[in-house]
């Protein structure tokens, strides 16, 4: 499930998700946006997809958002990041998930 949004107000419906940083300009996002949809097939994870123009300030600080595209696997019990890179696939980011 792709859940499109600018916050992650409903975060407390889930106990953990996948947040997903992009913007419609960066050409990195947009390469790594076909990976997202294969990985949301994938998984029962919800993932959230940010758009980093139109976030609050303080959720992108928050989350140290500095570059994109960027992934997170976020849990009610704090914070594991998955810093990604613009060669990563679903399948690869599917094994850092289930690690």
């Amino acid at each position: 499930m792709i859940i499109e949004t600018d916050t992650d107000d409903m975060t407390d419906d889930f106990p953990r998700y996948i947040t997903y940083f992009t913007a419609p300009w960066c050409i990195p996002c947009r390469q790594l946006k076909p990976e997202i949809y294969k990985l949301s097939e994938q998984t029962d994870i919800p993932i959230l997809m940010i758009d980093v123009d139109k976030a609050p300030r303080n959720l992108l600080d928050f989350y140290e958002i500095q570059t994109i595209p960027q992934v997170l696997l976020i849990t009610n019990n704090g914070l594991i990041g998955i810093q990604t890179l613009k060669s990563r696939t679903a399948t690869k980011l599917l094994e850092e998930i289930d690690g």
